[in-house]
């Protein structure tokens, strides 16, 4: 059969994308073959590197089909159809033909069929010795109503029309099997793209031997038996997770690749010497915990990406990484036992992401030799084990030209970095910036220069204060300061305005400056675990205000409320948001508002908790003040059962102070009032990474 009847099989076949097994099923009817064709057959598809499916259990069948024998039918690249006189007579094997059928349709698999004493249109057409069997099947299931009788009719009429091998009884069965053999090579070398998952699986690479236009090879811990020259000098992208050896052997040809993905291998040296890949431009060795040093780069002058992430034994670097001139994307993520960078690789001009979180033994950088990028330099100088001879060996004059970097993306997450250069602000193509889960103090005020940064995180460190001149990052999104030592926020804070996300929770904040209200894009607020009141006085329009006040009908609610109960017995109370809208004043002089609660339960009888004030200009908007009050604070302690009473007091140009009570009254000052009664997550919630739920919403 020549290779325009191999394309007969399937004409999809050109692309593999379905997760194979075996190579060949081959599905026969044993009391006609077993012991001579198909015995013989199996044996020359072995010899040949095949990896073949055999069910050795035939006699023990049922009447129904089992699960591992569809499974294999699904994980087989080929299937043979070897239709004998007898074989219409078994119900196993015509649901057999279905299910491959099915395959052939869903997962492009190549379908041989062998007429094997039997006339082809028989078989296509169900008459000759076909005819009988079908007559005792439809009398067997004439009370079936799922039309079983009618699927094998068609899968038969189908796999009849494929082009296949035949044999009368006359014929020589060696040369058929021959032929046979032939066939599946040259369906083979059809395939440009094959997938193997399994587990510790042994496969003859002699099976890859004749797949001459393989272009795409992905295995999943898969065992080779053989030789890795019979593997394609075609292939372009190649995946093995789970790779076998210590070290890709001598003779596997890959001066083709374009992508090599060796991730969770067991390698200790990727390869010997220096391996030239010239079209290489993609290399992931993450996660392989082995691997003490990485290759030799200087043959990798295509390469753009780089990833060796949780390589918890790599302690070296080549130095001949300085020849990777078009990288890009720089991935060392959690090289817990990196101790040391090459100074070359600071020299990378076109990189632009660059991941060290976790790297946290880095510290001998001061070791460099040769003409250095000083921005570079100067910036990892602060690394916290960085001996300080080293600083001042480098210097940290820069100019313009020298600043210039191409770096987007820079993670330094628990890297133990207790302080940072001046020269960050050089880096000023950088967008991301991660510094979360280190030593830091300060920052310096060069980071002010990052315009182009859009997302900051700050989270984890020791920082008490951030520089005035953090307003000039207008490009900023997102800006992470949770679990710092701020008391307090700059003003130019509210000049940020692209920013949607804003997390200051667990600090010493007294207060949050009334310039957050400036920020019109901000979308999400953190601040969690606050331990004083916060105030803060947001800009809403009408349909804003009903996003903040859903079921509000604004008809003069009250201002009291009793507590309702915990919801549980392990949920405490954390602390509670009031929310107010409040009208603008029709005049130019500010006005201050002063919020009271009054508390009556079994400790207090009327006790008086005077808070912060909100300090409201006039505007052509409502505003919606937010006021957070935590659990305990200036002593004032909320249970399930306590009457609550609050009142506002405003007052003009004169400042004095003039209580509101009537919130019905068409002049008053404040509209509408809700209180969010926040307590500790439940459990469902704390699988969800939430610390905190509002329980009880009230609207007053």
């Amino acid at each position: 059969m020549d290779a325009s009847r191999a394309e007969g099989y399937s004409s999809s076949s050109i692309l593999i994308s379905q997760q194979w097994v075996y190579d060949v099923f081959v599905s026969f009817r044993g009391t006609d073959t077993r012991k001579k064709f198909t015995s013989h057959l199996f044996a020359a598809l072995e010899d040949n590197g095949f990896r073949t499916f055999r069910d050795d259990k035939e006699l023990e069948r049922g009447e129904f089909i089992n699960d591992g024998l569809l499974k294999a039918i699904e994980g087989s690249r080929i299937s043979l159809i070897v239709f004998s006189k007898d074989y219409a007579g078994s119900r196993w094997c015509l649901d057999e033909l279905v299910k491959i059928m099915d395959c052939r349709e869903t997962f492009k698999q190549i379908v041989v069929p062998i007429f094997y004493d039997v006339v082809p249109s028989d078989v296509r057409k169900q008459t000759g010795v076909l005819q009988d069997a079908f007559a005792n099947h439809k009398k067997r299931l004439r009370e079936e109503p799922d039309g079983k009788v009618e699927k094998w009719r068609a899968a038969l009429t189908k796999a009849a029309n494929l082009s296949g091998r035949h044999l009368l009884n006359d014929g020589d069965e060696a040369e058929l099997i021959k032929m046979i053999i032939e066939d599946v090579r040259k369906g083979t070398e059809a395939v440009k793209g094959l997938i193997l998952n399994a587990t510790d699986v042994q496969v003859n690479a002699k099976a890859f031997e004749k797949m001459n236009n393989l272009w795409l090879l992905h295995l999943n811990y898969i065992h080779l038996t053989t030789g890795y020259e019979h593997i394609s000098k075609r292939l372009l992208w190649l995946s093995w997770k789970g790779f076998p050896l210590d070290c890709i052997p001598w003779n596997f040809s890959m001066e083709k690749l374009v992508a090599l993905d060796l991730s969770y291998s067991k390698l200790t040296n990727v390869w010997n010497g220096n391996m030239i890949l010239g079209k290489l431009k993609f290399l992931y060795l993450s996660h392989c915990h082995y691997l003490t040093r990485t290759p030799n780069f200087s043959g990798l002058s295509s390469l753009e990406e780089l990833l060796l992430n949780d390589c918890k034994s790599l302690v070296e670097v080549d130095e001949s990484i300085r020849c990777l001139n078009k990288l890009l994307v720089l991935g060392m993520k959690n090289c817990t036992k990196l101790r040391k960078l090459p100074s070359s690789i600071w020299m990378l001009k076109s990189l632009e992401h660059l991941d060290l979180s976790g790297c946290s033994n880095l510290g001998n950088l001061a070791v460099f030799k040769g003409p250095l990028n000083k921005i570079w330099c100067s910036f990892f100088s602060s690394w916290s084990t960085l001996p300080q001879k080293g600083v001042d060996s480098i210097g940290l004059s820069l100019t313009p030209v020298q600043a210039s970097s191409c770096l987007t993306e820079l993670y330094l997450k628990d890297c133990n970095l207790s302080s940072l250069s001046e020269e960050i602000g050089n880096l000023i193509s950088l967008r991301t910036l991660d510094l979360a889960q280190n030593n830091l103090s300060t920052l310096p005020d060069g980071i002010c220069n990052l315009t182009c940064l859009k997302h900051l995180r700050l989270e984890e460190n020791n920082v008490s204060n951030l520089p005035s001149g953090i307003g000039r990052l207008t490009s900023l999104y997102s800006l992470s300061l949770s679990r710092n030592s701020l008391c307090t926020l700059p003003d130019t804070i509210g000049k940020l305005s692209c920013l949607t996300y804003l997390s200051v929770g667990n600090n010493k904040l007294s207060h949050l400056p009334s310039e957050i209200g400036d920020l019109d894009s901000l979308e999400t607020l953190g601040i969690s675990k606050l331990q004083c009141d916060v105030e803060v006085i947001v800009p809403a329009r009408k349909e804003e205000v009903r996003i903040w006040f859903p079921y509000h009908d604004g008809r003069g609610p009250n201002v009291s409320f009793v507590v309702p109960p915990s919801p549980s017995v392990n949920q405490k109370m954390l602390g509670w948001i009031l929310r107010i809208v409040v009208s603008a004043p029709p005049v130019k002089s500010y006005q201050y508002q002063s919020i009271n609660y009054v508390v009556r339960n079994k400790f207090f009888l009327g006790a008086l908790f005077s808070f912060g004030r909100f300090e409201v200009f006039p505007t052509d908007v409502d505003l919606v003040c937010l006021s957070y009050t935590p659990q305990g604070y200036r002593g004032l302690q909320l249970e399930g059962g306590d009457k609550v009473e609050i009142a506002m007091s405003q007052a003009g140009a004169d400042r004095v102070l003039k209580p509101i009570i009537d919130v019905t009254h068409p002049d008053t000052f404040v509209k509408k009032w809700a209180i969010d009664l926040i307590y500790e997550a439940d459990e469902i919630h704390k699988g969800n990474d939430t610390w905190c739920q509002v329980v009880y919403n009230i609207q007053l």
